[in-house]
């Protein structure tokens, strides 16, 4: 899968311009069956009732079908952006976190050096690493406002 909103818009941007290209090809197929009117005898007639019909229709339900994958990846797009934007604010929450966390007083360790915290510093996922999702509610519960 695509990690980037962008390179998936870009994609439906494209399977739009095919369907743009397609609506060119069927509007040159329906002048097309104007001149399958004119003609006469027993082939025309075959290529009338057989293949027209079957190259239009197959055509538009194709240009039906591209909208429909455009639609989905924009959709699929801006959910990735969501996740992603969570992400990035929860890995820098968390670290901006840690980072302004004074030392104990008394020369103790701080809690998350004390106990074993599966997310601390040293332990973070990569940025914008999927892992912030898990990470994000995992500190929440200790304390972290992230």
């Amino acid at each position: 899968m695509l990690a980037n909103p962008e390179e998936l818009r870009g994609v439906a941007r494209s399977l739009r311009s095919t369907r743009g290209s397609l609506d060119s090809d069927h509007a040159a197929l329906q002048r097309a069956g104007a001149v399958f009117n004119s003609w006469r005898g027993p082939a025309a007639d075959d290529v009338r009732s057989t293949l027209a019909p079957i190259c239009l229709n197959s055509m538009l339900m194709v240009t039906r079908d591209l909208d429909d994958l455009a639609t989905m990846l924009d959709r699929a797009a801006d959910e990735l952006g969501q996740r992603l934007s969570k992400i990035r604010a929860i890995d820098a929450n968390a670290r901006h976190w840690f980072a302004s966390q004074q030392p104990p007083p008394d020369g103790t360790l701080p809690r998350w050096e004390s106990e074993w915290w599966k997310y601390r510093p040293g332990r973070f996922p990569p940025s914008g690493d999927s892992a912030w999702l898990e990470a994000g509610p995992y500190l929440r519960a200790r304390g972290v406002s992230v």
